[in-house]
């Protein structure tokens, strides 16, 4: 593969449906594509796979809608392998939409996979999908020769 292939590497996923009450530690599956170059990303399964070692860039934006429940708390991590990497927290009491990014920059080998996983539900909660809600992106900073 030559250099210039090696750095086209770049995904774009949102969540087509709201998920209503998610486990701890599930697995959200970002399934509707926006953008695949290098087509890394698995939106059956909601899992980047490195196609070869890099630095990578990787967000992750969450949605959640109003809830009265003074009991609301949603944490979202992004996970490398089975190790957590970043978290978003959406946690409180409110009659707003909460709208929240994490993001992290990290070295990656071939076959490292990443994805994003819920934590601390508690209360009643929403993950709001659709309309860009909320999208799990990545992207190739540099690839490592």
């Amino acid at each position: 593969m030559d250099k210039r292939t090696r750095s086209n590497v770049a995904f774009v996923a949102e969540l087509s449906r709201s998920i209503t009450n998610p486990t701890n530690n599930s697995h959200i599956v970002f399934d509707n594509v926006k953008l695949n170059v290098g087509n890394s990303y698995h939106p059956i399964h909601g899992i980047f796979v490195a196609p070869y070692p890099g630095i990578y860039h990787f967000a992750v934006e969450i949605t959640a809608p109003p809830t009265s429940d003074p009991s609301h708390m949603m944490h979202v991590r992004i996970m490398k392998k089975t190790q957590s990497v970043a978290i978003t927290f959406l946690d409180a009491n409110t009659h707003h939409y909460l709208r929240r990014t994490g993001s992290v920059v990290l070295q990656l080998n071939t076959g490292d996979d990443v994805w994003c996983q819920t934590e601390e539900m508690h209360g009643q909660n929403t993950i709001t999908g659709g309309n860009t809600y909320s999208m799990f992106s990545g992207f190739i900073i540099h690839p490592i020769h």
